[in-house]
C-alpha cells in the first residue's frame, strides 16, 4: 500500500474519517511516478535500522546493466527458450575469467537473473559477502505437500544454497566446491501464510580441501524454521572430483 502524501491524514486517522476517499486509494499506485533502488537485504528485518541499508547500491556499482558486459556476457543463448523445456545456466561459463567467489556471486545479484531451480520455487540471492549469503523467498501453495504445509524440502533447499553461497564467497577464480553432506533440523512448519523468509548461512571454517556452513532460515521478525550445516569438498576448478 503506497499512500500519496495529501491523503496521509486521511489514512493516519489525522482527520475525519472520509470512507470515499479511503476507498479510492485502494487503488494500484502510478508506476511512472515510482523509482525503484537496490537496499540491503537486511531491511527486511524490523531489528536492522542503521544507515548501511542505504548504501546497498555502492556495492551494485560496478554491476550496472552499463558496464555489466564488461564481466558478463549477455548473448542470446545464455537461456534457453522456455518453449525449449530447460533453462541453461553456468556462471562459470558465462563470466568471463579472473573474478573470485564472492565477485561471480555479486555479479549474480547485480543480473536479475536466477538459476531455473530458484524460478521455479520463487526464491533469490539477496546477498552475499566474504564468507555470507543470504537467499530470500515466500513460500507459496506450489511448495505444498499433502499434509497442507510447505514440503521441507523448500527450507533444505534455501539453506542448501544459502550455506553453498556462503562457501562460494571465498573461493578463488581457480577454485570450485562440491557439497558433501547437508544436515538439516526443522523447528517450525512453513505455511503460504508465513510470509518473506531468509536462510542467513556463513562460514565456520574454510580450509585447503574442505569447507563448513552453518545457516538459520528465519521470517521477518527472526522466528527459526529450519538450521543447517554443509559440509563441502574444495578444489581446483581443473581437477574436478569424480
Amino acid at each position: 500500500m503506497i499512500v500519496a502524501p495529501e491523503n496521509y491524514g486521511n489514512w493516519l486517522g489525522e482527520e475525519e474519517a472520509n470512507p470515499v476517499r479511503l476507498l479510492q486509494m485502494l487503488k494500484p499506485f502510478p508506476a511512472d511516478a515510482m523509482t525503484a533502488f537496490p537496499v540491503d537485504a537486511r531491511v527486511g528485518n524490523v531489528k536492522n535500522d542503521d544507515a548501511a541499508l542505504l548504501d546497498f547500491e555502492q556495492k551494485l556499482n560496478r554491476f550496472r546493466p552499463s558496464d555489466r558486459a564488461a564481466f558478463w556476457p549477455m548473448t542470446p543463448d545464455c537461456i534457453a527458450p522456455r518453449s525449449s523445456g530447460s533453462i541453461r545456466m553456468n556462471i562459470f561459463e558465462e563470466l568471463k575469467p579472473g573474478l573470485c567467489g564472492l565477485e561471480q556471486l555479486l555479479a549474480l545479484i547485480g543480473s536479475g537473473r536466477r538459476p531455473p531451480m530458484a524460478e521455479t520455487l520463487e526464491f533469490d540471492l539477496v546477498e552475499a559477502r566474504d564468507g555470507n549469503a543470504v537467499f530470500a523467498g515466500i513460500p507459496s501453495q506450489r511448495a505444498y505437500n499433502f499434509l497442507d504445509i510447505v514440503h521441507g524440502g523448500y527450507a533444505a533447499t534455501l539453506l542448501d544454497s544459502a550455506c553453498g553461497c556462503a562457501i562460494h564467497s571465498k573461493l578463488s577464480a581457480v577454485q570450485a566446491f562440491a557439497t558433501l553432506e547437508l544436515k538439516i533440523a526443522f523447528h517450525r512448519a512453513l505455511t503460504r501464510d508465513t510470509g518473506l523468509v531468509r536462510a542467513e548461512a556463513q562460514i565456520v571454517s574454510f580450509g585447503r580441501r574442505v569447507a563448513y556452513a552453518e545457516g538459520r532460515l528465519v521470517d521477518g521478525i527472526g522466528r527459526l524454521y529450519a538450521s543447517a550445516s554443509v559440509t563441502a569438498l574444495v578444489f581446483d576448478r581443473d581437477a574436478k572430483p569424480v
